[in-house]
């Protein structure tokens, strides 16, 4: 068997696993780059129906994409809508991506310049310095210009390594690489290999939403059995737990002490000192169990005399 067709046949064992959790790939078809990459945003956690409709409410309401750079999170939220999965997560994300397009490329019409040589280098490369993924790249590159390329960042790689899709000495690059030849090659089919990158998109999403960063097989946090049929480790989230915190009760407040005298301070009248006695008061802090406690430069005042007033 060439190497080719080996990895055809994992591509295929291991999409079809995945698609049986994640469902099929709904495939749309795009001429702007930018609308392309969008849409991979809300549609991520969401229906492909729900993401449609939602960037065409975007497309509605804004003059163009440079006219959407300049909305604020809470405007996008509104016309997603508070129902929309993950609302303000897919507005800060669309926004996001508007400000590293424009960053990159000083100009929001990049759906000319982005399948160049130069275009493409800048664009794979965002993933280094921005929120922008290598695979929704891939995937646009793909989708709007039929360039034959691999949707899959590194992370989505460790796990498709981890599922048996590729050997563990193969390069991230390599495999971009090997799996394009092998669709110019007719080896892979476009449709499969689209297939392939929404299970492992929606897989390492699931993951991440609890914070678990390592690769799981695919049945990990699912009520039915591994597809794969790999050993599942018992669900359990990274996320920690918020530990309760007490209310803060507020600082007792100082306290006077009288010396030298018989009464309270807030009670202490003139006519209560004895002949010949100067009482003086010092202010103590009290902690939380009413013990007194020193007091940074505590001192010990004199009572005025009353016939000094």
């Amino acid at each position: 068997m060439s190497k080719a067709s080996a990895l055809s046949k994992k591509i295929s064992k291991i999409s079809t696993a995945l698609q049986k959790r994640y469902g099929d790939y709904a495939h749309e078809e795009f001429d702007d780059f930018i609308e392309a990459m969008m849409h991979q945003i809300l549609a991520l956690g969401a229906s492909n129906d729900l993401a449609k409709n939602a960037l065409q409410s975007i497309r509605e309401e804004f003059v163009d994409w440079n006219d959407m750079r300049m909305a604020n999170v809470r405007e996008v939220q509104d016309i997603l809508g508070d129902d929309y999965p993950r609302c303000r997560e897919k507005a800060e994300d669309v926004i996001n991506l508007l400000a590293d397009l424009y960053t990159a490329f000083r100009k929001m019409k990049v759906t000319e310049i982005a399948p160049t040589e130069e275009g493409m280098q800048t664009l794979r490369a965002l993933d280094q310095t921005t929120l922008v993924r290598r695979d929704m790249v891939e995937h646009a590159l793909n989708v709007v210009y039929s360039i034959p390329t691999f949707a899959c960042d590194e992370g989505q790689y460790i796990l498709l390594q981890f599922l048996g899709g590729m050997p563990d000495d193969t390069s991230f690059e390599d495999a971009m690489f090997e799996v394009s030849q092998a669709l110019v090659e007719d080896q892979v089919s476009v449709e499969e290999l689209r297939q392939l990158s929404h299970g492992l998109r929606c897989h390492a999403d699931f993951l991440a939403q609890f914070e678990i960063f390592d690769p799981k097989p695919i049945g990990y946090g699912w009520d039915k059995s591994d597809p794969l049929g790999m050993k599942v480790p018992e669900f359990k989230s990274e996320i920690k737990e918020i530990e309760k915190i007490d209310p803060i009760k507020p600082a007792p407040k100082p306290k006077i002490v009288v010396e030298n005298g018989e009464e309270e301070a807030e009670d202490l009248g003139l006519e209560d000192l004895v002949e010949g006695v100067t009482p003086t008061v010092k202010v103590v802090g009290v902690d939380a169990e009413g013990n007194e406690v020193s007091l940074p430069g505590d001192t010990i005042t004199p009572l005025n005399d009353p016939e000094e007033d």
